[in-house]
């Protein structure tokens, strides 16, 4: 296969040389002429045809990358929901032990008042009996 540049007519071709064995037989089957004769039938491939294959391999390109990043995304969507979801739940746990523990902190000063209370009673008392 030769390929060489020209230019005819102002636009560039690639020729291409296609070989094609022909038997010419006669009606019989029997060779008739030349045996394995070749034919070279030049195939040319214009500048234009050659830029519109690439745009046609590029466009390939381009829907193999669409598909590859459209699945990209589906499988980031759903990490990204499903690690929102466990952080949301992660956060309503903390959020209601805050709860807890802020009702406990605001229970202390009672609590405090009320053993202080009790520790004067028993102070009290304990002199008494001495």
């Amino acid at each position: 296969m030769a390929s060489t540049g020209r230019s005819e007519g102002g636009r560039s071709k690639m020729a291409f040389s296609l070989h094609v064995t022909h038997q010419e037989t006669n009606g019989s089957g029997e060779n008739a002429g030349l045996l394995g004769r070749h034919h070279s039938t030049p195939f040319f491939l214009t500048e234009q045809e050659q830029q519109l294959n690439q745009v046609e391999k590029l466009k390939l390109h381009l829907q193999m990358m669409t598909n590859d990043r459209n699945e990209l995304r589906e499988f980031l969507a759903h990490y990204s929901n499903e690690l929102n979801n466990r952080l949301n739940s992660e956060n309503e746990m903390q959020n209601t032990e805050h709860k807890k523990d802020m009702s406990d902190v605001k229970k202390l000063p009672k609590e405090i008042s009320e053993a202080l209370y009790k520790c004067t009673e028993l102070s009290e008392k304990t002199k008494i009996y001495r």
